[in-house]
């Protein structure tokens, strides 16, 4: 499993810095194969946007997730596609 990706998008976006701060956090990050099938924004704000819908605050484990869990996302609430949180499965 590789994340390369998404650590390139969390580089160019600047969000160490913020992400360690906020922390403890959790990554729900794609993985690379993952990325091929979908479109990355481009323009810095949206990538930015992109990277924390996938950021929740606190530690979650996977004993954590369930199909009925919404986790509310770092992404801002003023965000175009309304969605601001990350529903998990099994």
């Amino acid at each position: 499993m590789r994340l390369r990706k998404i650590r390139d998008l969390i580089e160019s976006s600047q969000l160490q810095p913020y992400l360690q701060q906020a922390g403890p956090v959790t990554l729900f990050a794609p993985t690379d194969e993952a990325f091929s099938l979908s479109s990355v924004p481009s323009d810095p704000k949206r990538v930015r946007d992109f990277v924390l819908q996938h950021v929740v605050q606190g530690r979650v484990t996977p004993l954590d997730v369930r199909n009925d869990v919404i986790l509310p996302s770092l992404r801002p609430r003023a965000a175009p596609s309304g969605s601001t949180c990350t529903r998990m499965g099994r």
